[in-house]
């Protein structure tokens, strides 16, 4: 008979016969398509490494979870994915005790798609998961300019601005770029001027906090990103019975020099 104490399996003699422990993982994508590999860390020896993914559209808990690979013990995990968003996550097992890490985003890619392309998606999905009460996370896109036409409102553009090239950050071999990327909100308002305020704030407070102080874990290059308020509503587009509102994120990006 086995015993467990603390983090140790115990045998009829007392000697230890495993060690269950809540494992760390970190991604690194193939940016060629195939995938990308999970680096598992901090887990028992003897134990077994699952990874599970699903397919992530901004809805948490949305998808189905899928084995995807595994291994004994720590080391890499080769992952076979289609270029796209997913949530992953590790689960070591040793006999009848399993622990979970924490589960992260990751991003797959072709190796085609620019930084400031992978930045805006960044932002989307994160938005996304949100899950901001009134908008749906399909109606969160990327386009190449903030108009709603042909939205579902309420709805969210996410789209490219000025991108600024600094000449004195980075390292003696990496830039320091920072892309402007604008977050623009539209809702039927029906020129209310006090009703929806609340609501409309708040969002704008929730997508603030998303990014303020932080990087997009998805993109490799990128090192912080910081918000700037823009105008909260627009009159032309009040008298047209919308509110308009949104931020500028500025993704900062370290980057290789030159033509590679």
């Amino acid at each position: 008979m086995t015993q467990w104490h603390g983090s140790h399996w115990y045998g009829a003699e007392g000697a230890v016969t495993g060690v269950i422990e809540t494992p760390t993982v970190a991604w690194t994508d193939a940016a060629n398509g195939s995938g990308g590999t999970i680096a598992v860390s901090g887990s028992y020896a003897g134990a077994t490494n699952t990874i599970y993914t699903q397919s992530f559209t901004g809805t948490v808990g949305g998808g189905t979870w899928t084995s995807s690979g595994s291994r004994t013990g720590n080391g890499n995990v080769t992952l076979t994915l289609a270029a796209g968003h997913y949530l992953a996550y590790c689960r070591s097992t040793a006999g009848d005790e399993s622990a979970d890490s924490v589960v992260h985003y990751v991003q797959a890619t072709s190796g085609t798609e620019s930084v400031e392309y992978l930045c805006l998606q960044a932002v989307q999905a994160r938005i996304a998961a949100l899950s901001m009460t009134g908008i749906d996370a399909a109606d969160v896109v990327v386009r190449e300019v903030p108009t709603e036409r042909n939205v579902t409102l309420p709805g969210i553009i996410v789209s490219p601005q000025r991108s600024i090239h600094s000449t004195r950050d980075g390292t003696n071999a990496r830039d320091d770029v920072t892309y402007g990327v604008y977050v623009a909100i539209f809702a039927a308002d029906n020129q209310a001027l006090t009703a929806n305020t609340p609501k409309y704030t708040r969002w704008l407070q929730q997508i603030a906090k998303a990014f303020r102080g932080q990087r997009l874990s998805a993109v490799t290059e990128s090192i912080l990103c910081s918000v700037e308020p823009v105008a909260t509503v627009p009159w032309g587009e009040w008298t047209n019975n919308l509110f308009a509102g949104g931020m500028l994120i500025r993704c900062t990006c370290r980057e290789t020099r030159g033509l590679s």
